[in-house]
């Protein structure tokens, strides 16, 4: 059961448009961030999470290595401090349709490269630099999520027409403002 789970900010909210600051000291008050971050992506049912997603402004982002299929490094999570992504423009580009814990239920095509490069550290301060590839989408995770860090929403690279599909559920979010668990705990009871 998660300990410490924070509120998502959503679409319009003013921490989402802003870059975030790299990570200098990884102490305690580090680790409790992720490990807030870990319990919150559970709590929401995401497979990855920004800190601006929550509020904060530090460069770290979280994943669940199961459904990405990718090896952790930290108990069961990939844990990236200060991720930098070189994309490999030659191999290409994939159009995937996306959601984000941000936009509540709106689902947008996203068009992503195929294959990336990315650097960041790990929770030990060691520099990890490793080729990513598309399979099982952890290639377009890490750029979803890493764009979240440098102050861009999911909507700013979605193609015209899901945009004009998600018109009015844009505009719904945008109202609201921030998920918290107790509007989770209603919205499962209706259900």
């Amino acid at each position: 059961m998660p300990i410490n789970v924070c509120d998502i900010k959503l679409y319009g909210s003013e921490c989402l448009r802003t870059s975030c600051t790299d990570v200098k000291d990884i102490g305690q008050a580090t680790l409790t961030i992720i490990s807030s971050m870990i319990d919150t992506m559970l709590y929401y049912n995401g497979v990855g999470l920004a800190n601006n997603q929550i509020g904060g402004n530090l460069n770290i982002a979280v994943f669940d290595s199961e459904p990405l299929q990718v090896n952790s490094n930290y108990e069961d999570y990939l844990v990236l401090l200060n991720p930098k992504i070189t994309p490999h423009k030659q191999i290409g580009t994939i159009l995937n349709t996306e959601g984000c814990l941000s936009f509540l239920d709106a689902r947008l095509d996203i068009r992503r490269f195929v294959e990336i490069e990315v650097e960041y550290l790990d929770i030990k301060t060691k520099t990890i630099k490793t080729q990513i590839f598309n399979k099982q989408l952890i290639s377009s995770a890490i750029q979803h999520e890493v764009d979240h860090l440098n102050g861009i929403t999911f909507n700013m690279k979605a193609t015209q027409d899901s945009l004009k599909k998600n018109k009015h559920l844009l505009e719904d979010v945008r109202m609201i403002g921030t998920l918290t668990k107790d509007m989770v705990k209603y919205i499962m009871s209706e259900r």
